[in-house]
């Protein structure tokens, strides 16, 4: 075939597809297209109007040539716009339109014009909802809440559960008011609580700047107590004999009718037990406690004095007989607890009738009458007040006097409530605390006052972290021993200081724990220091050290038997390097082969310093891992005995 007719024929080819491609798009036409239109109501779905007539919309990213949903051009919804959104809901309805992105438009629906009034709650705005037009309030998590300038011991902040500004307490904020006098100020439970408010006399004033009671200028005629201090501010402490007056101050006086019957008092400070014929107890005075040491170093007056000893009753006329009594000319205690024991009789059964006076300043206060109906019988008589001047009696549940048959079954916290007067916290009871001029229970107890009321071989251990708090512990300063010696080098802890009812002791049998006078450690020794030594070559840091708690004696020696302690506090010492493992064991023991038996308390330290060891429950043994730090002294060790709520 000649050339030019191939070129016909493939011409011809081309012109015939061209026209087949026209009729087969022709023929998917919709009868609407370039129907004439004034607006895109006049047309079909799919198409718009644009210049006067229908015109299809295409996307050009669509298989079935509709605006990004699934519906087919015949059936298909429309969307108000000429782009895909992904489903069937028109757009301008302010809602997303299923691709999860806003509508692109400015619609707000029904919220068209409605302006919501301001409901004054940061955390939940008055805002329109579109689908109804209604305003409510809308929960902002970044509603900014005024703060409490009355009160920094809490936190304002918004709570989505409130759906408003919630207090809440803060313990960690500072609301001191720069006041000496106020005492110390701490917050706790979304209040600033006072520790040590400074009252003084009509005499004097109180310093804001040094917190010391001052005497005001001018004469002044306030009478003299017997109390320890300058009342009328004429440079004399307790003058013309005020504390020999056999009125001054608390007496308390007990009788009873039983002629062949012997009824002991007893009077115990606040948290105090009951002592006997073989067990002394310091915090009660009775006649085998004649006089004990509850006051001041070198003062006599604070202290209770416990009369004769009367084995006998005073029959028909027994108002009148010779009573047992105890006297305290210079009451220092907030509250006193009175106890009367049956201890012996003629007969089991021979019932007695008791009374119990409380004088106050030579005043009787309140009588307390009661029968006792058998011997070995005791009767929880009275809480006696000095500062308010009460003596009220002790009922049981139902309302009646509480007499038991064993002492264990007494209230020994009878006396301990909450509301006497104080101005200091060991003015109130153990386990509490003074707020705002009331004992209260606080977050951090006062369980002794300079006073002798901790168990044998506890001292009453002074802490300043929270006010002034004072607890029933032990206390090793490696400088001297128990008895005020000044220690030597490497002397031998292990038999040194067990009549503290602590005892050091070296995994290895072949080391010591010793002392060492080389080093000065912190600001409050300034001197000794223990660590473990090697007996044979004299080495340092030669081992573990294992701190043991017991039950101690008073004359130096101890029993076997284990104790616990709540808290304890030591210094690390400056050859600090690596780390020390510490780990506390409750009171069944340590075990070294398996070291997570009875384990209270897994810690390292990783700083030299003061250590706070708080146990989750009370713990006998401490166990000082040196493997990680070979180099290690430990300085000032103490331990505190606190009541857990």
């Amino acid at each position: 075939m000649p050339r030019n007719a191939v070129r016909f024929l493939m011409l011809a080819a081309f012109m015939l597809s061209l026209c087949s491609c026209a009729v087969e798009f022709e023929q998917f036409q919709p009868d609407d297209a370039n129907k004439n239109c004034q607006s895109k109501d006049d047309c079909e779905d799919g198409y718009d109007c644009v210049d006067g007539a229908c015109t299809p919309v295409f996307n050009p990213g669509d298989s079935d040539k509709n605006d990004g949903d699934s519906d087919t051009v015949e059936n298909d919804k429309p969307d108000g716009d000429s782009s895909p959104d992904g489903d069937d809901s028109a757009d301008g309805d302010g809602t997303p339109d299923g691709d999860e992105s806003e509508d692109g438009d400015d619609d707000p629906g029904l919220c068209a014009g409605v302006e919501c009034e301001p409901n004054g709650n940061p955390c939940a705005p008055n805002i329109c909802d579109p689908a109804d037009g209604q305003c409510r309030p809308v929960f902002d998590p970044n509603g900014v809440c005024t703060p409490d300038v009355e009160n920094p011991c809490v936190t304002v902040a918004c709570s989505e559960e409130l759906m408003a500004c919630e207090e809440t307490p803060n313990n960690e904020a500072d609301c001191d008011d720069g006041n000496l006098c106020t005492g110390v100020e701490f917050c706790y439970n979304g209040t600033c609580q006072h520790e040590g408010v400074i009252q003084c006399n009509e005499c004097q004033f109180c310093n804001p700047e040094s917190g010391e009671c001052e005497c005001k200028p001018g004469d002044c005629d306030l009478a003299e107590f017997c109390n320890g201090e300058d009342d009328n501010c004429n440079d004399e402490i307790d003058e013309d004999d005020v504390c020999e007056n056999p009125g001054s101050g608390l007496r308390i006086e007990l009788r009873w009718s039983r002629q062949q019957a012997d009824l002991d008092l007893h009077v115990v400070r606040p948290g105090g037990g009951l002592g006997g014929l073989n067990l002394i107890d310091n915090d009660d005075c009775y006649y085998n406690n004649v006089n004990p040491n509850w006051g001041s170093s070198g003062s006599s007056t604070d202290n209770p004095v416990f009369g004769d000893d009367i084995h006998n009753g005073g029959g028909s006329n027994w108002q009148s007989m010779t009573p047992e009594i105890v006297t305290l000319a210079n009451p220092k205690e907030s509250v006193y607890r009175a106890v009367v024991h049956y201890a012996s009789g003629d007969n089991f059964q021979q019932s007695t009738d008791v009374s119990l006076k409380v004088f106050m300043d030579d005043n009787l206060v309140a009588t307390h009458t009661v029968s006792l109906q058998s011997r070995y019988t005791y009767w929880n008589v009275s809480c006696i007040s000095y500062d308010n001047k009460t003596a009220t009696l002790i009922t049981d549940e139902e309302g009646d006097p509480e007499v038991t048959a064993y002492s264990s079954e007494l209230n020994a916290d009878a006396c301990l409530s909450s509301g006497l007067s104080c101005s200091h916290l060991c003015d109130c009871p153990q386990g509490m605390g003074c707020v705002d001029g009331l004992c209260a229970p606080v977050a951090t107890p006062v369980y002794c006052c300079n006073k002798p009321d901790c168990k044998t071989a506890k001292a009453c251990e002074y802490r300043e972290t929270v006010g002034e708090v004072r607890y029933c512990g032990g206390r090793i300063e490696f400088d001297t021993n128990a008895i005020g010696e000044e220690l030597g080098d490497k002397v031998n802890v292990n038999e040194l200081y067990n009549r503290w009812g602590v005892i050091f002791k070296s995994t290895d049998t072949n080391c010591i724990i010793a002392t060492d006078n080389s080093w000065h450690l912190d600001g409050i020794s300034e001197g000794l220091c223990a660590s473990s030594m090697n007996v044979s070559n004299g080495q340092r840091w030669r081992s573990d050290i294992v701190i043991h708690f017991i039950v101690p004696n008073s004359n130096g020696t101890y029993l076997s038997q284990s104790t616990t302690t709540d808290y304890a506090y030591f210094n690390v010492g400056q050859t600090f390097q690596n780390g020390l493992h510490v780990r506390a064991y409750n009171i069944n023991g340590f075990d070294p082969g398996n070291p997570d038996a009875n384990k209270v308390l897994d810690d390292v330290i990783n700083a030299s310093g003061w250590v706070q060891l708080v146990p989750y429950e009370p713990m006998s043994y401490i166990w000082i891992d040196q493997s990680s730090d070979p180099d290690f002294v430990i300085d000032d060790f103490t331990w505190m005995d606190i009541k857990r709520p």
